[in-house]
């Protein structure tokens, strides 16, 4: 059996305006990380990849601790909590964000929602959906929206579930994008200087051998073509060799 944690933010504090961006403190994760370790062993992503190839078997219960985009803050505030209870992770990145200076569609909703009233997010969505001629159904497939995303209330399920999954991929980017400007304004790069990993940490997680892939722009991969979700993954490991 094998059991993977995954995890995105982890900060001291989440005390954002609206909540938008959920994730556990350092606290929490060593706490977490210790109650799971009672249940079985903790692996690192070179046993299950010699699992997978037939050459190495995993325990009964193996356990493998997974970080996903990239994040800063999981270099700042997770990897301490590893090093001290002494658990391997792996870091699946996102790369176009630390090599182009953008914010993924992703976190610039998470960013949205953070910092936005909900009645003033969603009509800022509205109007900029009924400028593109979409219309905005917030109220359908409410149980596949509740699956999705069983933590957060049936609105803010649904509001996610229709620009994550309702949406074409480039019509939601497109669609975020816009609002994401009027919101922050110029702010990208600073935010995303701010949110994501550098180079420097992308190597210190490589030499571990604790770095992977999460695609190159975090986008849907399994709503792509596998031709184009092949090309994503590609071109991220292109630039995290690079």
């Amino acid at each position: 059996m094998l059991i993977v944690a995954v995890y995105h933010y982890v900060r001291p504090r989440f005390d954002h305006p609206f909540p938008g961006i959920h994730g556990v403190t350092p606290v929490e994760l060593e706490a977490q990380l210790q109650l799971l370790g009672q249940v079985g062993d903790f692996v690192t992503i070179s046993q299950l990849a010699d699992a997978a190839d037939g050459v190495a078997s995993l325990p009964p219960r193996a356990l493998l601790v997974t970080f996903d985009d990239g994040l800063r803050e999981q270099v700042d505030h997770a990897v301490p909590v590893l090093d001290r209870l002494g658990i391997p992770a792996a870091f699946f990145v996102s790369t176009w964000p630390i090599a182009k200076g953008g914010v993924a569609t992703a976190h610039q909703i998470h960013l949205l929602r953070a910092y936005t009233p909900p009645a003033e997010f969603c009509a800022l969505l509205d109007t900029e959906a009924r400028w593109r001629g979409l219309r905005m159904r917030l109220d359908t497939e409410p149980a596949q929206a509740a699956a999705n995303y069983p933590w957060d209330p049936p609105e803010s399920a649904q509001l996610k579930y229709f620009l994550n999954h309702q949406l074409a991929p480039d019509v939601s980017e497109d669609l975020i994008a816009s609002c994401f400007r009027q919101v922050f304004g110029e702010a990208e790069a600073a935010l995303s200087r701010e949110l994501y990993m550098d180079v420097g940490q992308l190597k210190t997680l490589g030499a571990r051998g604790y770095l992977g892939t999460h695609g190159d722009r975090h986008l849907p991969l399994g709503r792509l073509s596998r031709r184009a979700a092949c090309h994503d993954v590609r071109k991220s490991l292109d630039q995290l060799a690079d």
